[in-house]
């Protein structure tokens, strides 16, 4: 082993020797390399003298261990000044314990003798004055970035009324819980067997033994205190990706509303298996889609998902479909291996490039594209009810013509009537060719209609002639005219068959066509 060997003059010489090598054959090989004075110096091993006829393995030396070569004389300096050294560490501790409990004792004077109106409004003033000392030393500044860069961003970025409130309002804190060891610590003085009294002291007791056993933890196993990365692994649903959640201490594969919108297949949710989930929290149990595929990797997988109400994490791969799939979560190599498939478990730097956040959670940015989406699907279903809303005006005002028309059918029935009163001879053949009309206009067939165009005309001409026109030269059919007239017949043809027809658009064509084909 290597042993290093420091001289007086500060210099250190490395030799190799046995650790079964005595302290006599040490010395003499010491000697002879000329670093060594058997007369007049000694080997010193933490400040220990090394003695003849003992070998290094008896001084527990170990490989790279410093030995001292020094003159008696040298070794007492040495130690007189660790022990001054030692000293003077102890009356600093003293004079700091001192200065330590001095301080403490002005600043329970100053919280018990002053209100608290007083000490807050004296918090602030030295708030305010560290603001601006802090601002014009830089040293400070870097010393208050290391221990709180909160307050220093305070600082830097001029938030002096929220870095004074910051200062304050932990100081009342301090304040109040000062207060209250106070009256503990006169309580225990007064009398220390009352029960109250006892199960505070018991309450410390327990508190300090946590906080040991946590700085204990943190000191040799400060891992424990790393936050685990969740189980996350890409998957695609209705060829929408996503992310799944592995969690196979739910009993249940879940999915979102919002998720299940996002992959478009609410329209398959049973809403019949509505119910609670009850967890850690509860939700309202929307339905379940009995079947979809999901892929995971290149393969796909049949999976039933039941739906929640309220948001969280978009999809949990519970047990359910793992224990189906025969799936196996290997932590080792950090992979779900699932049927054929191997697949890695997402790290925080993956999911945030997915837009996901390390809680599994879409990032603001995909939450408002999606909000957006909706939106667009709200103003497109808005304009499809005010599509229909108009449909149904359409309608309703066809059915007011309608009416309209009926009304008008019945007025000129009346004025018909009134002529036909006039000319009785003539009206009673017309209402006769009229009767023929109607039951053959019911069949809907134009080659089983026959009339005497030539009777019919001297009919109408003798006693109808002053219906084709009102006073104003204008017929109640105008509309109707219009049509027929559109269709390539005249105004008087129009007009003629319309009254023939007692304003019935569907025998005046019939009566046309008859009359134009001869039937």
């Amino acid at each position: 082993m290597r042993i290093n060997f420091l001289l007086s003059s500060q210099e250190v010489k490395t030799f190799e020797f046995h650790e079964d090598t005595e302290v006599e054959n040490l010395i003499t090989i010491l000697e002879i390399e000329g670093v060594f004075n058997k007369s007049t110096q000694n080997l010193y091993f933490q400040n220990k003298k090394m003695l003849v006829g003992y070998t290094l393995s008896d001084y527990d030396l170990q490989n790279n261990d410093i030995v001292m070569i020094r003159t008696e004389k040298d070794h007492q300096q040495i130690l007189q000044q660790q022990r001054q050294q030692k000293q003077q560490q102890s009356q600093t501790q003293q004079s700091l314990q001192q200065n330590q409990n001095s301080y403490q004792a002005n600043q329970d004077k100053r919280i018990t003798e002053m209100s608290e109106e007083e000490f807050k409004q004296q918090e602030i003033n030295i708030a305010m004055d560290y603001y601006y000392e802090v601002q014009e030393k830089v040293s400070l500044f870097q010393d208050l970035i290391e221990k709180n860069p909160k307050l220093a961003k305070m600082v830097e970025q001029g938030q002096q009324d929220l870095f004074v409130q910051t200062l304050v309002n932990y100081a009342m804190k301090k304040r109040k819980q000062r207060i209250e060891e106070i009256r503990f610590e006169k309580a225990l003085e007064d009398n220390p067997m009352n029960p109250e009294v006892q199960e505070k002291l018991m309450n410390q007791i327990q508190q300090k033994n946590i906080d040991e056993n946590r700085d204990m933890a943190f000191k040799y196993s400060p891992e424990l205190f790393v936050r685990v990365e969740m189980l996350y692994v890409p998957c695609e649903i209705n060829n929408v990706p996503i992310l799944a959640f592995v969690d196979s201490g739910a009993q249940s594969t879940i999915m979102t509303q919002a998720c299940a919108k996002r992959c478009g297949i609410t329209r398959l949710l049973d809403k019949r298996f509505q119910g609670t989930a009850v967890g850690v929290g509860s939700s309202k149990i929307l339905g379940k889609i009995h079947l979809t595929k999901m892929k995971i990797g290149k393969t796909f997988f049949n999976t039933s998902i039941t739906v929640l109400e309220q948001g969280g994490i978009d999809f949990l791969f519970g047990l359910d479909m793992l224990k189906r799939h025969r799936a196996h979560i290997d932590l080792e190599n950090n992979v779900l291996k699932i049927r054929n498939e191997s697949v890695k478990f997402l790290n925080s730097r993956e999911m945030l490039k997915l837009g996901y956040s390390t809680d599994g959670f879409l990032s603001d940015h995909f939450k408002e594209k999606e909000k957006q989406e909706n939106i667009d699907i709200k103003v497109i279903e808005n304009k499809n009810e005010i599509g229909e809303e108009t449909e149904k005006e359409k309608e309703k005002k066809h059915e007011e013509e309608k009416e309209k028309e009926r009304e008008n059918q019945t007025n000129n029935k009346i004025e018909i009537e009134k002529q036909e009163s006039k000319n009785t001879g003539t009206n009673t053949n017309l209402r006769a060719t009229n009767t023929n009309l109607t039951r053959n206009s019911n069949t809907n067939n134009i080659n089983n209609l026959h009339f005497d165009f030539d009777l019919l005309s001297q009919q109408i001409n003798q006693g109808n002639q002053n219906i084709f026109r009102n006073q104003n030269n204008q017929s109640p059919w105008e509309n109707k005219i219009s049509k027929l007239v559109e269709e390539g017949y005249t105004r008087n043809e129009a007009l003629e068959a319309l009254t023939y027809s007692n304003g019935n658009l569907e025998m005046a064509k019939n009566y046309l066509l008859s009359k134009n084909y001869n039937f």
